[in-house]
Order: C-alpha cells, then structure tokens, then sequence
C-alpha cells in the first residue's frame, strides 16, 4: 500500500499594510484556511490579535489576479477601522 502524498495549499496573506492615520499601527491580512473568511492581524503585547474583516470577504471576492486582491485587501483593512474606530483601542489593549 502506498501512501498518499499530502500537500498544504499555502496559505495567502498580505502584510505591512501601515494605517494612513496612524502609521505605527501595521496590519496583516491573511486567510486561515484556503478559500475562506480573511483576517486582520495585529501583533499586541508579543501575541496575535485578530478579527474577521469586515465586511466579510473571501481571496477571490478581492479580485481576479493578485494585484487586485492586494489592493482590496489593503484598502478593506483601512476601511474596516475607518468604520470601526473602536478597533483600535480593542487591538492595542485587548479587553478594554
């Protein structure tokens, strides 16, 4: 019996995404699993904070090629804290 070879998709994301109104708040957007939700991650006190990115989106909602999907993901994470400017505080110190 042979054993079957298994591969990992790689996994997609986009990093160093700087907030234009705060540049040392740098963003990342990443897929957890292939084809699903996307995230915003934020490196807080040494840990990973993330949330889903709202509105919620897949990879191929961004776009058809990977300049499109970089450019909407970038500029969904920018949107999202427009939106949500509580996010800011809720990122940097988790539970206030």
């Amino acid at each position: 019996m042979t054993k079957r070879k298994r591969t990992k998709r790689r996994l997609w994301s986009v990093a160093r995404i700087a907030h234009p109104l705060h540049p040392d708040f740098v963003l990342r957007v990443t897929e957890l699993k292939a084809g699903e939700n996307l995230y915003v991650v934020r490196m807080v006190g040494g840990k990973q904070s993330m949330t889903v990115l709202d509105p919620r989106v897949t990879r191929l909602d961004l776009g058809s090629n990977e300049q499109a999907q970089r450019a909407g993901a970038t500029a969904r994470a920018v949107i999202s804290h427009h939106h949500d400017p509580g996010i800011l505080t809720r990122m940097t110190h988790p539970g206030g």
